[in-house]
């Protein structure tokens, strides 16, 4: 066990610290909830029970976590991204608490803080002791030049996971920027399946460059993903803009609509890009062996 814990990497020990800061964070809002619940039995008997099995699963998974377990990783992931949903809902109903409440943001930011640790490809692997991705290298591997079904399928698989993140992560953020005038929750998905259909397209071009010039570049690297994605989303949306608008009002001008609404907000593009840029970093390793570049 202590040759384990020695042996374990800076990120391994940054994304447990993670976990521990969202466990007491958990513990701290079980607490308050028990304090509402002498208040207003009616109403925190459910916010009660609700706190105490989020913050007993945490705690669970965290042990697991030390202990290096599988399931301590997979439990920890489970319970975190529960907690980034459920953060994300009440952004959706409530945008204005979410968007201009400090407390708000500072006890939420690291339930996502660490789920990206725990993504990581690097922690990832440690606590899933690395087999299934040595499995899953084995069956991209290409034999006489032929690319095997199942790499292509993983492939797809790839960029539809990406379009389709890319594309709510902007129906997200607009919604969130119009506030309850769209219908909360509802008017995500009314955003969402008007992305797709509108900017779909251009979510492809970008997930394409993205994944090119990272590869060529170091597919390794979280902050090359990061920092392109940041920086190609605004230049991509706004020639996507410009095509769009030289068309005009004919019908194919329709598939580049989202881009043209999206550039219209500043700071949008810039983070689709980043958080798109995580995203594809994330999943890359299942679709794509390491470039030539990787280190």
């Amino acid at each position: 066990m202590l040759t384990q814990m020695a042996s374990r990497k800076p990120l391994v020990w940054s994304a447990l610290c993670l976990q521990i800061a969202v466990t007491a964070n958990s513990g701290y809002g079980c607490l308050q909830s028990i304090q509402l619940w002498s208040r207003y039995p009616t109403i925190g008997g459910k916010i009660v029970a609700h706190s105490v099995i989020s913050a007993a699963l945490l705690l669970v998974s965290v042990i697991g976590l030390w202990k290096g377990q599988r399931w301590g990783w997979v439990l920890s992931l489970t319970a975190d991204c529960i907690r980034c949903v459920q953060t994300l809902s009440v952004a959706l109903s409530h945008p204005l608490i979410a968007g201009h409440s400090p407390r708000f943001l500072t006890f939420n930011v690291w339930e996502f803080a660490a789920v990206a640790a725990l993504l990581y490809p690097t922690v990832r692997q440690n606590f899933l002791n690395g087999a299934f991705m040595r499995d899953h290298s084995r069956l991209l591997q290409v034999k006489t030049g032929v690319r095997r079904p199942l790499q292509w399928i993983a492939i797809v698989g790839y960029f539809g996971v990406s379009v389709l993140g890319t594309c709510a992560v902007t129906a997200f953020s607009l919604a969130v920027y119009t506030g309850q005038k769209d219908g909360g929750a509802g008017g995500f998905l009314f955003l969402l399946y008007l992305g797709i259909a509108t900017g779909g397209l251009a979510s492809f071009v970008f997930v394409f460059v993205l994944t090119a010039t990272s590869r060529l570049l170091g597919s390794t690297r979280l902050w090359v993903w990061v920092l392109l994605g940041g920086l190609l989303a605004p230049c991509l949306m706004g020639l996507v803009a410009m095509v769009g608008q030289k068309i005009g009002t004919e019908a194919p001008a329709v598939m580049f609509w989202g881009p043209t609404v999206t550039m219209k907000v500043g700071w949008l593009a810039p983070l689709v890009g980043v958080v798109s840029g995580w995203l594809c970093f994330t999943i890359h390793p299942w679709a794509f062996a390491p470039s030539a570049n990787s280190r």
